[in-house]
């Protein structure tokens, strides 16, 4: 079956192969019309491309054998490494918890392609692959990465292996590397995340030997860390939560050097946008100071 790579409905199914399954619920984040998704997976459901699965009141789409074979005939490159072998997103899964952090992948894939960020293998930096793991006398600027990349958890641990197996948490879904920053990513969806201080922590140095070992230099950057919510409120929930206490969430604490929360919505399009763009920081940052300066200086006329 031949389908055009432009289009939606292609999009939609390699964003359901890099992510394993993708989660009903977010239907509506996608691009388009209500009734032009509804007609899209339709037809992707009656070709045999994709098939709705549900379990324990969780339904989602997942790739069908058809569909598999489909992007692999198309673009072999891009997608091998997540639907061949026994990686995550080539295997069922069934357990609710594994179901559940696959969606928030999917989620984050999401809102990173919408903000213009890559998810692609073969169009970003091979950061989190053997030919950066080599330390040599040529280093590699962090400014090559001149589009904004997002590496998920699986391509991390695919590198480091089992020992980032045990440090990450299981919240943290990968980490954005931009031309000015380095980003641990967070998704803690709709309900409160626990937070290991200890572990958060493990997390964030493995990340600092790997890049001070590595020929691309990001060494000694500051690394940052980005969690993503299902709304604003979570925001909310989070900040009146209490914190490492005997439930262990979330404490805004000093791991990273900055913390961002972005809601899984239109808004967090653009914040992302900006946080992943340092030109456009820019931007923002001198118009807030241009209306903060020109409110201070109304303030003091009022004054005299």
């Amino acid at each position: 079956m031949k389908l055009k790579t432009n289009i939606q409905a292609y999009n939609f199914l390699e964003l359901i192969a890099i992510s394993g399954e993708f989660p009903v619920t977010n239907i509506d984040r996608l691009a388009g019309g209500s009734e032009y998704k509804k007609k899209m997976i339709y037809h992707l459901k009656k070709s045999g491309l994709i098939r709705k699965y549900s379990k324990d009141k969780t339904h989602s789409y997942k790739l069908t054998v058809a569909g598999k074979k489909l992007l692999l005939e198309n673009n072999y490159v891009r997608l091998a490494f997540f639907l061949t072998g026994d990686i995550e997103t080539n295997l069922h899964k069934s357990e609710l918890f594994r179901r559940l952090r696959l969606h928030k992948i999917a989620q984050t894939h999401l809102i990173m392609q919408k903000a213009g960020i890559h998810i692609f293998r073969d169009i970003k930096t091979p950061v989190f692959s053997s030919e950066f793991s080599i330390v040599s006398s040529e280093r590699h600027s962090y400014s090559e990465i001149i589009t904004p990349a997002f590496y998920d958890s699986k391509e991390i641990k695919t590198l480091l292996g089992e020992k980032s197996t045990k440090i990450m948490s299981s919240r943290l879904v990968g980490v954005l590397l931009t031309s000015k920053d380095i980003f641990a990513v967070y998704n803690t969806g709709d309900s409160l995340m626990k937070w290991g201080h200890k572990i958060e922590q493990r997390t964030k140095m493995m990340f600092c030997l790997y890049f001070s070992k590595t020929n691309f230099d990001y060494a000694g950057h500051n690394i940052k860390s980005i969690m993503i919510g299902s709304d604003m409120d979570m925001a909310v929930k989070i900040f009146e939560s209490d914190g490492c206490g005997k439930q262990c969430l979330l404490n805004i604490d000093d791991i990273y050097d900055g913390m961002y929360f972005i809601p899984n919505d239109e808004n967090g399009d653009m914040l992302f946008n900006i946080l992943s763009n340092p030109k456009i920081q820019n931007e923002v940052h001198n118009l807030l100071m241009e209306n903060l300066t020109l409110a201070s200086c109304n303030d003091l006329s009022r004054t005299f």
